[in-house]
Parts: structure tokens; C-alpha cells; sequence
């Protein structure tokens, strides 16, 4: 494995990546649009509305 991590990838390469997270894995936001959030990190924000 060592030997492949420092070679320029061309397009055949990329064409058979995957991984990441695709929509229908994601998982549900914590949030929905309007929520008001206050950032406990920095509350001299206040609520922030999303």
C-alpha cells in the first residue's frame, strides 16, 4: 500500500473512487429551517436563526 500513496491518479483511477456519504445515507439533520440555535460556544451571538 505504501508504494501507491504518492502517484498522480489520472481519470480511469478516479472514475472507480468511491466512499464519502451520498444523500441517501445521510443522515437527518438535527435542525429544520427556522429553527432558532444558540451557539453555546458564543453566546454573544445570541440565537441564530438557521
Amino acid at each position: 500500500m505504501s508504494e501507491n500513496k504518492n502517484i498522480e491518479l489520472n481519470d480511469d483511477m478516479m472514475a472507480k473512487v468511491s466512499g464519502g456519504v451520498s444523500e441517501a445515507n445521510a443522515p437527518t439533520p438535527k435542525y429544520k429551517v427556522g429553527d432558532q440555535v444558540l451557539l453555546a460556544e458564543y453566546p454573544q451571538f445570541g440565537a441564530y436563526s438557521h
